[in-house]
């Protein structure tokens, strides 16, 4: 049997991006096959979760009716985000791998502009008048809200650090892809004194698939023989990913922006059963 595993995880991680999930469960089953000869604890796992999202730096860049360029650099804040995931395992002594699914959400709103250059010169409290408090007020500005959504997949690996008591400390780091979609709605308008009547508004949804890791840190509490708590802390980071908004800007007068989705810092209760 072992033989015959070796030989499917060959085949499986050979047929490249293609095979990921397959690869990932094979690797799931090769190390429940040495698990189970060596009579080692198998587990499910149920967490829920609050994140908290690094603000995402912005960049865009508006070219004025006379030509001349301007550019706008702003960090973009997300709401606190809620989730949860369920995971399955196995236990090796002190150490545990697993596979794991894990969702959450997060709404955006608004944005805090850092500094805007026009024409070489500095506009940077005139541009936050315009868009920021304009768009607060009612009147001419920039509106930007979005829904984003996470579903991930990941391989992960930690290990339990031994006690004397009930409790005991882990770590673990893991990786993964992400299923990520946004829902967007953005409005944008020029104040007169800009020359142009530069009205812009956008309702779009985004999604793509992108790398995914996460490093992981908490306390264990075991309550039964076969359940346990655990109270934890995790940071995970996309660091390819990338929103996009203005793309249908008309004419030239609004370029495309990039938004560099920050990493996120999480909060976690959860419950392991093993069996």
């Amino acid at each position: 049997m072992d033989k015959g595993l070796h030989v499917l995880f060959a085949w499986v991680c050979g047929s490249g991006l293609r095979g990921f999930s397959a690869c990932l469960a094979c690797l799931v089953g090769l190390a429940g096959s040495v698990a189970y000869a060596a009579d080692r604890t198998r587990y499910l796992g149920a967490h829920v979760a609050a994140a908290f999202t690094e603000d995402s730096p912005w960049n865009s860049a508006i070219v004025l009716p006379n030509g001349i360029p301007a550019e706008m650099h702003a960090n973009k804040p997300f709401d606190t985000g809620w989730g949860g995931g369920a995971s399955i395992g196995r236990q090796f002594g002190n150490w545990r791998v697993e596979g794991e699914m894990f969702w959450r959400r997060a709404n955006t709103e608004g944005f805090h502009i850092e500094r805007a250059i026009v024409g070489g010169m500095d506009f940077t409290e005139a541009f936050r008048t315009i868009f920021e408090t304009g768009a607060a007020g009612g009147g001419p500005g920039l509106v930007v809200e979005g829904r984003m959504k996470y579903l991930s997949v990941f391989a992960n690996g930690y290990y339990d650090i031994p006690t004397p008591w009930v409790w005991h400390p882990y770590v673990g780091i893991g990786a993964g892809v992400v299923r990520r979609s946004m829902s967007k709605h953005v409005e944008i308008h020029l104040p007169p004194s800009f020359g142009a009547t530069a009205d812009y508004i956008e309702d779009e949804h985004e999604g793509s698939w992108d790398f995914i890791y996460q490093v992981q840190a908490g306390v264990g509490v075991q309550l039964t023989d076969t359940l346990e708590l655990e109270l934890g802390y995790r940071y995970k980071a996309l660091p390819n990913a990338v929103v996009h908004f203005f793309e249908g800007g008309e004419g030239g007068a609004i370029a495309p922006a990039k938004v560099h989705l920050g990493a996120s810092h999480s909060a976690d209760v959860g419950l392991i059963w093993s069996f």
